[in-house]
């Protein structure tokens, strides 16, 4: 049931990444018609490869948080943990307070046993920056009720990873 309530929460940070992707980018531009690729591409394969092209044609790109989420993501779709969390850590290098990181790494850490205080460190910090959000307004596109169901998923899905880490630990 746990692991349930995490995954429903990670699913809801997800789609709250996608919504805040793409913020930053200039309509019409080189890395907003790289970024539209990516986006589009259906491929694993393919996708791995543009993300790549990206961070290497715009490294200082305020979305490469965005493109290093994406990487993340596939990584761990493959199965490449440890690729996958060097992503994370690369978000959390440009926003160390990105929830999804956060828990994403922490979690990871924890299953393979291994940065263990660093582990809960993130944990923490998870479930810090995702209280801190119930103080927050709605960002556009979100109702109050749609943004405190998020926070509510967030909290929980933080403080379950939390739990995680502190029972390996």
């Amino acid at each position: 049931m746990k692991s349930k309530y995490v995954l429903g929460g990670v699913v809801l940070l997800l789609m709250f990444t996608a919504s805040a992707t793409g913020q930053g980018l200039v309509a019409g531009s080189d890395q907003d018609k790289l970024f539209q690729r990516i986006t589009a591409a259906a491929d694993i394969g393919e996708k791995t490869r543009l993300c790549l092209e990206f961070e290497q044609q715009f490294p200082d790109s305020g979305v490469l948080d965005s493109i290093y989420t994406i990487l993340m993501d596939l990584h761990t779709q493959k199965a490449e943990t440890d690729k996958a969390l060097e992503y994370g850590e690369k978000i959390i290098a440009i926003d160390e307070d990105n929830v999804n990181a956060l828990m994403a790494v922490a979690r990871g850490y924890a299953i393979q046993r291994r940065n263990m205080t660093t582990a809960l460190q993130y944990a923490e910090r998870a479930v810090n920056v995702s209280l801190a959000l119930a103080d927050q307004l709605p960002p556009p596109g979100y109702t109050e009720e749609q943004w405190q169901t998020y926070v509510n998923a967030t909290v929980g899905a933080a403080r379950s990873i939390l739990d995680y880490v502190r029972t390996i630990g």
